[in-house]
């Protein structure tokens, strides 16, 4: 089949879809400046049937694109079976069976004792293995069928189909799980090598992609594939046009396209697809080019907990404003009113800020950033816990004034001068008497001290001591009233 169209500008891309899938984008332009797409189908499968081809033609957004379809309408193979019984009066009624299924057949009108039955069959997969067979009997004789028939031999391509594991739940799988597929096969006769696969998109890459206006931007495609001999297509859609790019490079199975939008209609998405000689490529690997910008703020910061020096906080990221960005803490201190320290984050804003005062507030300024620049910092604050108190008995001792000690300390050298002079008058007293003298019968209440200065000194002496004594003992009871 092909398709011819006239000239246009831009040069109109052209293309083969069945249904909406695409079947052939391969198109050349005629030395006339025609475009042209011939679709060759080297075997009609079943599945074409009543399918609708479309031949699309497109050069701008700006316009509607030009189609033309046609219907397939298949008419295949079929198989006349007839099945012929005689000899029976009335004549035999004949059932047709393919399994357990009835078929129904058309009987020609009988003739010489015959009765014929005619059906036409058209095999298909499934029918592979089935017992086939044509029943006669008498309607008058109980238990008088007879019956023939064969089992249906089916050669057909192979046929495949991929699933998970019997014993992987989907609901269960997880990033890094390990999960394994089943590739079920049906073929006759069966293969004798299991090999080959259109290409897909390898997943896991970069879709998203922030560039600046009338800047460049390189965009890598990979696809899985075998063979690994792929040839890439690109093409840019938006709300304005549909450009193919041309400007590209190919490795195997990866393909990198750099793109610049030249204007602020310049974005939109780029697919990228292959093709390689099991087919082309069915779902497009798509990559969104958007305007770069600043990311936006964190939110939803909160300090989720604190110790004597720790403080640790969780943020939610805002949009990257396309590109890869990062998250920045500053930790300010508000009684010294300094900078205490900064992190930086790359994947998540969660910071857990170590070895820092206890029982000090903090604030805390938290922002992201990208090759664009930075967004607004969120402040919230935070204090350490305090440390525990040290809790130890203390002694308390009397406190005693200047001027009381200097007192004390004058009354007690007079009263130590008193008793000097006591003990030095006693032993000059002692060695003037030449013999001992008679000692009277001493009182129980007095001391020796006290009988000695009685004798020893004279009234004057004595009354000296006495006085210096009471004075002692009065600085000391004042010093009690004042506590």
């Amino acid at each position: 089949m092909e398709e011819e169209l006239c000239k246009g500008d831009p040069t109109p891309t052209v293309t083969w879809w069945k249904d909406s899938s695409l079947l052939d984008d391969d198109y050349y332009v005629t030395p006339g400046g025609a475009v042209r797409n011939e679709l060759l189908i080297n075997r009609l499968q079943r599945d074409f049937l009543m399918s609708v081809l479309t031949c699309e033609a497109s050069n701008s957004n700006l316009s509607m694109p030009v189609s033309k379809s046609v219907t397939l309408d298949l008419n295949w193979r079929q198989v006349e079976l007839v099945c012929q019984s005689s000899g029976s009066r009335p004549p035999a009624r004949i059932v047709w069976k393919k399994g357990s299924d009835k078929m129904s057949g058309a009987v020609v009108p009988r003739r010489d004792n015959v009765t014929i039955s005619k059906i036409r069959f058209i095999p298909t997969i499934d029918d592979h293995g089935k017992y086939l067979s044509c029943q006669a009997d008498n309607v008058l004789i109980p238990h008088s069928a007879l019956e023939d028939g064969w089992i249906v031999t089916i050669f057909y391509q192979p046929r495949l189909t991929l699933s998970l594991g019997a014993n992987i739940q989907h609901d269960a799988i997880r990033e890094g799980s390990d999960v394994y597929f089943d590739c079920n096969i049906q073929a006759n006769p069966w293969v004798s090598e299991i090999d080959g696969y259109a290409p897909v998109c390898k997943p896991g890459q970069k879709i998203v992609y922030g560039v600046g206006r009338k800047e460049s931007v390189m965009i890598r495609c990979e696809v899985l594939a075998d063979p690994t001999d792929v040839t890439f297509h690109w093409t840019l859609n938006n709300t304005f046009e549909s450009l193919e790019l041309r400007s590209y490079t190919t490795n195997k199975t990866v393909s990198e396209a750099t793109y610049k939008p030249r204007t602020r209609y310049g974005y939109g998405i780029l697919s990228c697809w292959a093709k390689n000689a099991i087919g082309t490529q069915i779902d497009r690997c798509n990559f969104s080019v958007i305007p770069a910008g600043s990311p936006d703020p964190v939110r939803n910061c909160d300090v989720t907990n604190r110790t004597i020096t720790d403080i640790e906080v969780e943020c939610e990221a805002g949009y990257n404003g396309g590109l890869k960005q990062f998250f920045h803490l500053e930790v300010f201190n508000s009684p010294l009113e300094k900078l205490q320290t900064n992190m930086t984050k790359q994947d998540f804003p969660v910071f857990n800020i170590n070895d820092l005062p206890p029982g000090t507030n903090f604030i805390l300024a938290i922002y992201a950033s990208n090759s664009k620049g930075k967004s607004h910092s969120v402040s919230l604050t935070a204090t350490t816990l305090s440390a525990p108190e040290k809790r130890t008995a203390k002694l308390e001792r009397p406190a005693i004034s200047p001027v009381l000690g200097i007192l004390i300390g004058i009354v007690g050298a007079l009263v130590l001068l008193a008793v000097l002079i006591v003990i030095i008058m006693r032993f000059r007293t002692q060695e003037q008497k030449k013999s001992p003298a008679v000692q009277d019968v001493m009182d129980k209440s007095q001391t020796p001290f006290q009988k000695d200065m009685d004798e020893v000194l004279d009234p004057d002496t004595r009354n000296l001591t006495s006085y210096l004594l009471q004075l002692l003992n009065f600085t000391v009871v004042v010093h009690q009233l004042k506590r």
